[in-house]
C-alpha cells in the first residue's frame, strides 16, 4: 500500500470515527431546538397567530425560521443517522441533499443577521443615516457570503466525484471545497458591526442619563447581546474547526450553530413582541395632565418601574413610541 492510499485509508477511519461525535451534536442540537419551540407555542400563539396585523416581510423572515428550517435540521440528523431505507441510500439523494442543505443555511444565517439588525435599528429611533450605513454594511457582508457559496456550490457541481454515498454508514461522504473554510468570516463580521452600534447606543444614552428601564428596551440590549455571546462563539468554533481541525469533525459545531441559531432567532423575536405589548401597557399608567392647564410648555411623561419605586421618563410619551421597530 502506497503512502498516498495508507493516508486516505487513514482518512476515511477517523471520519467514520468522527462521524458518531458529530450525529451526538446534530441530535442534541436538534432537541434543543425542537423543545424550544414547544416551549415557544402558547407565545406564539398570542402574539402572532391571535394578531390582525398584515403579513409582512419581518414576519415572512420570521415564519422562514420557525417552520422551514427545521425540517432540514430533522433531514440532516437523518443523513447522520444512518438509518436510511431503500428509497435514501443512493448517490442521487445525495446530490440534492447536500448542496441543499448548504443553500438553506445560508439563507438562514441571513435572515438572522437581518432580524437582528431591527432591533439596532429601533434603538436609534430608525435613524436614516445609521439605516443607510448598516444595511450597506450588511450588503456587502452578504454579497460576499453569496460569492463565497456561489464559487462553492460552482465547485461541487462540477465536481460530483467530490460527493459519493457509503453504504457502511448509510450516509453521504463528501470532500468540501477549500473555500467553504471562510463561510462563517462574513456573518461573524456582519453581527461584530452590529454589535458594535449597540455598543455604542447603550454607552450613549448612560453618559447622556436617557437610558430607560422598560420591558422593550431592556429585550433589546439583553437579547442583542445573548445573541453575540451564543452565537458568535458558536461560529468562531466552526471558523477554527475549519481552519485547524480535521474535516471529519466540521459537522460538530456548524450543526451545533444551524439548530442554536434558529431557536434563538424564533425566541427573541417572540420575546420582542412582548415587551412591545408590556410597553403599551405601562403607557397607559402616565400621569394625566388637568384639563384646567393652559401651558404650552408641558409634555406628559410616561411611568416606568424602577427597583425603588416609580420615576417619570426623561422622554415625552411619542418619543418613547419610536422605539419600537415597525411592522413586527
Amino acid at each position: 500500500m502506497s503512502a498516498a492510499q495508507l493516508a486516505a485509508f487513514q482518512e476515511l477511519i477517523r471520519s467514520l470515527r468522527d462521524l458518531k461525535f458529530s450525529g451526538y451534536t446534530c441530535g442534541a442540537g436538534m432537541v434543543v431546538l425542537l423543545y424550544d419551540f414547544i416551549l415557544t407555542m402558547p407565545e406564539e400563539i398570542k402574539y402572532v397567530w391571535a394578531s390582525k396585523q398584515r403579513l409582512s416581510m419581518v414576519r415572512a423572515m420570521y415564519f422562514w425560521n420557525r417552520y422551514f428550517i427545521p425540517p432540514w435540521i430533522i433531514v440532516a440528523n437523518f443523513n447522520l443517522s444512518g438509518l436510511r431505507g431503500p428509497l435514501t441510500n443512493q448517490l442521487y439523494v445525495c446530490k440534492v441533499f447536500v448542496p441543499s442543505l448548504a443553500i438553506v443555511q445560508g439563507v438562514s444565517i441571513a435572515i438572522g443577521i437581518q432580524l437582528l439588525a431591527l432591533r439596532v435599528l429601533a434603538l436609534y429611533k430608525n435613524n436614516k443615516i445609521v439605516r443607510l450605513g448598516l444595511y450597506t454594511y450588511l450588503a456587502a457582508c452578504h454579497i460576499t457570503l453569496l460569492i463565497i457559496t456561489a464559487l462553492t456550490m460552482k465547485n461541487f457541481v462540477r465536481e460530483y466525484s467530490f460527493l459519493m454515498y457509503l453504504p457502511i454508514t448509510n450516509s453521504c461522504y463528501t470532500i468540501p471545497d477549500p473555500l467553504i473554510r471562510y463561510v462563517y468570516i462574513p456573518p461573524i463580521a456582519a453581527e461584530c458591526g452590529i454589535m458594535i452600534l449597540q455598543v455604542a447606543n447603550h454607552i450613549y444614552r448612560r453618559r447622556q442619563r436617557t437610558f430607560l428601564h422598560t420591558p422593550l428596551i431592556s429585550t433589546l440590549y439583553r437579547d442583542g447581546y445573548l445573541w453575540f455571546g451564543c452565537v458568535i462563539s458558536v461560529r468562531l468554533l466552526c471558523l477554527f474547526m475549519y481552519q485547524f481541525g480535521p474535516v471529519s469533525l466540521w459537522q460538530i459545531a456548524n450543526q451545533a450553530d444551524f439548530s442554536l441559531s434558529t431557536a434563538l432567532i424564533s425566541r427573541f423575536f417572540l420575546q420582542l413582541r412582548g415587551a412591545i405589548d408590556s410597553d403599551d401597557e405601562d403607557m397607559t399608567l402616565a400621569p394625566r395632565i388637568s384639563a384646567r392647564s393652559n401651558s404650552q410648555h408641558v409634555q406628559i411623561h410616561s411611568t416606568v418601574r424602577v427597583d425603588n419605586g416609580r420615576i417619570d421618563s426623561p422622554l415625552p410619551l411619542q418619543e418613547l413610541r419610536r422605539f419600537k421597530p415597525t411592522r413586527i
